[in-house]
């Protein structure tokens, strides 16, 4: 996913946010989505953020969600409803949004967003929760700090050290790239 947000690209607002949001199914999509992103960013003059999921999801369950929604835009079509119509011209974005809910996720991995720490804070976090069972996966600087992702484990023990993290999300977003155009 790649978001030009309103914060990062003066004169746009935040109904004027652009958002592209790409699946990636299996191994082989990734080099193709990749390239997908970054050309759709080359056609903005504007600043992107790229994300990755931290979970993957659940095609199966995402799918039984998103026929109920198809069904509540057939309702609201025959209704009347303008909003209905919209929604229905846009129908991948539809199934990318109901796809990310976090009730599809299919892993649960934890992200710990450190912002405004330093190399050395970041260690010694992870050292911390190590220590209580944490499985680090993965330490990802970004532009404001720095992205921990870690298996799942029992995160009430580290209540004590949530001063050294901003967020601790169970369906975050991995920062993976910083687009200027």
């Amino acid at each position: 996913m790649c978001i030009a947000r309103r914060k990062f690209n003066e004169g746009i607002t935040n109904s004027e946010e652009v958002v592209h949001r790409r699946v990636i199914n299996n191994a082989e999509d990734i080099e193709f989505n990749v390239n997908y992103v970054y050309n759709l960013m080359e056609m903005e003059d504007l600043t992107f953020r790229v994300y990755l999921t931290v979970n993957a999801h659940d095609h199966i369950s995402a799918f039984w969600d998103f026929q109920q929604e198809m069904k509540q835009m057939a309702k609201g079509l025959y209704n009347g409803d303008d909003g209905a119509e919209t929604r229905i011209s846009r129908l991948g974005s539809e199934w990318k949004s109901t796809l990310h809910k976090p009730r599809h996720r299919d892993e649960k991995k934890f992200q710990f967003d450190l912002d405004k720490v330093t190399k050395s804070e970041c260690d010694e976090f992870v050292n911390r929760i190590e220590k209580v069972g944490a499985e680090v996966i993965l330490i990802r600087e970004t532009p404001n700090g720095y992205h921990v992702i870690t298996n799942p484990f029992n995160y009430n023990k580290i209540d004590e050290w949530s001063s050294f993290y901003d967020e601790l999300d169970t369906d975050g977003m991995v920062h993976v790239d910083r687009v200027k155009q």
